[in-house]
């Protein structure tokens, strides 16, 4: 339900299936520390949906902040048409808003794991997004001289090892260190 349709009506009654859901989340999210972006299977970022899986990292606000004040940075320069690679770009949040936004940009999203090209990859499809690729790379090493960018982006995992173990556990259990 939408806001309005929410303060229309407070008052939800659920179905027996939803109500089974419900406490089924609730007790995974209390006895596993399983985290609810990944119960529920996406987080809206920008203005796409970003589908989510452990243990690639789920999109945090403040990166979705970052991409924001970018965005509105890009759109108060002259760029129209540019190249853009995103470093770690994990489950692609911050390339598919980049290639939403501007659809005269190409959009190269690389990260050195398989797994979040994979979702990366189905995210695109899920949002239509079409003026972006994927490839895997440990940050520069795959990608040809040859490219040139006119704008490099990163938002890479940032976790210190040693606070790593003093996380909460809806992180550390469910989420990748690397």
């Amino acid at each position: 339900k939408d806001a309005a349709q929410l303060v229309a009506h407070p008052y939800l009654q659920l179905t027996n299936e939803q109500e089974t859901q419900l406490n089924e989340w609730i007790d995974k999210q209390i006895n596993e520390h399983v985290p609810l972006q990944y119960l529920i299977g996406s987080v809206p970022f920008n203005d796409v949906t970003i589908a989510v899986r452990p243990p690639i990292l789920i999109p945090r606000p403040e990166t979705e902040e970052w991409c924001i004040n970018l965005i509105e940075n890009i759109e108060s320069t002259s760029l129209t048409t540019f190249n853009v690679l995103d470093l770690c770009t994990g489950t692609g949040c911050v390339a598919l808003a980049l290639a939403k936004e501007f659809g005269n940009a190409t959009v190269l999203g690389t990260d050195i794991s398989e797994d979040a090209l994979d979702l990366a990859r189905q995210n695109a499809a899920l949002n239509k997004i079409t003026n972006v690729s994927w490839l895997q790379s440990d940050l520069y090493t795959n990608i040809k001289q040859k490219n040139h960018f006119d704008l490099i982006v990163s938002n890479p995992p940032y976790i210190d090892p040693q606070e790593w173990q003093t996380l909460d556990p809806s992180v550390k259990n469910w989420e990748d260190k690397n």
